[in-house]
């Protein structure tokens, strides 16, 4: 309570988010797929979200948090997920813990989450 002046919402491309921001900051928030109620064709992609995490974890603080809610269930979603999975599985677990959080009795196409915590 009383910290939302510390939160900044930035309506743009993850991609962009070195222009907006250069840290350090304490979270980042990414909510991939498209937005409920719009467009199912306006989407996020593998590429423009692999370059904001790359920023993101760039400008992150030690003890910051990167989180990732997927959305594979949609055309192009399993694409998204399988590419941020392949990239947060090669960050070094002595600069950043990384966990996957999902339920697991629901369909694998459900949306799950990802946390990064940097540690150094």
């Amino acid at each position: 309570a009383g910290r939302i002046e510390c939160a900044e919402l930035i309506h743009a491309s993850h991609e962009t988010i070195g222009l907006h921001c250069s840290g350090p900051v304490t979270a980042v928030m990414f909510n991939l797929g498209y937005l409920p109620g719009g467009d199912r064709d306006v989407i996020t992609r593998p590429d423009s979200t692999l370059a904001g995490l790359e920023q993101s974890l760039e400008i992150l603080a030690a003890g910051g948090i990167v989180a990732i809610t997927i959305y594979p269930g949609h055309e192009g979603g399993n694409l998204e997920r399988t590419a941020v999975e392949e990239r947060v599985a090669q960050l070094a677990p002595n600069n950043f813990h990384v966990w996957r959080m999902g339920q697991m009795n629901v369909p694998t196409t459900a949306p799950y989450n990802i946390l990064i915590q940097k540690t150094a």
